[in-house]
C-alpha cells in the first residue's frame, strides 16, 4: 500500500482529482497492492491459493496476467497468520501491443 501512496503523492492533480501530469519512468510498471490487517492465512491455505487449487477469483487474475508476454505481468500473495494478507499485481506499462486473442 505504501508504494501506491508514494506514487499518488508525486502526481499533480487538478480540482477534479484527475492527474494532470504523470511522471515518466524509465521502466514503467503499474503496481496494484491490496492489503488487509485481518487474521492472515495458514501455510496450507496460502500454498493452495498460490497453486490455484482454491480461489476462483485469484486464479482468474493469474490466467489473465499469463496472456501478456513473459515478464510483463506478475502476481504475488503474502500472508502470515495473525498479521494479514497482501496481494500484489504488477503489469509492465511499456507494452505497445495488445495481448494475443484480444479484440
Amino acid at each position: 500500500m505504501s508504494r501506491i501512496n508514494s506514487t499518488l503523492d508525486v502526481l499533480n492533480t487538478g480540482d477534479n482529482g484527475i492527474p494532470e501530469e504523470i511522471p515518466q519512468l524509465p521502466n514503467p510498471l503499474l503496481i496494484i497492492e491490496i492489503e488487509d490487517n485481518g487474521s492472515g492465512m495458514n501455510e496450507d491455505t496460502l500454498r493452495a491459493l498460490k497453486d490455484g487449487t482454491i480461489g476462483y477469483g485469484l486464479s482468474n487474475v493469474r490466467k489473465r496476467l499469463a496472456i501478456f508476454p513473459k515478464g510483463a505481468g506478475a502476481f504475488e500473495i503474502f500472508s502470515q497468520k495473525g498479521f494479514g494478507t497482501c496481494i500484489a499485481i504488477s503489469i509492465s506499462a511499456g507494452i505497445s501491443e495488445a495481448p494475443p486473442n484480444t479484440p
